[in-house]
């Protein structure tokens, strides 16, 4: 839990217009973020030059949301992927004639 006293008030330029952000999040991270959605929505805005501001900020933010939606598809089945495989080598290191040094009674 973030404490309110250890945010901070950042003045950046998104989509060339001043905004405050209160964040807990270090400046250089609050500047990458500004700068990244500034960016797709200036993409949007070149895709669709008659388009009213309102309408590039929701295409913009649906294309983040479908980029993160696509990102986290892939990340979980690239988890699955490894989470298959570790099983698979934990199965392979029981079977393993070095694993069954056991004594036998």
């Amino acid at each position: 839990m973030v404490i309110e006293d250890e945010k901070k008030v950042y003045e950046v330029k998104i989509a060339g217009r001043s905004v405050r952000l209160r964040s807990s999040h270090g400046e250089d991270l609050v500047m990458e973020l500004a700068d990244f959605v500034s960016k797709n929505i200036e993409q949007s805005k070149k895709i669709n030059p008659n388009a009213s501001f309102q309408n590039v900020l929701f295409l913009a933010c649906l294309h983040l949301s479908e980029e993160l939606a696509l990102t986290k598809k892939e990340v979980r089945t690239q988890l699955s992927d490894i989470k298959s495989e570790a099983l698979q080598l934990l199965t392979d290191i029981e079977a393993s004639p070095l694993n069954q040094n056991t004594l036998d009674l």
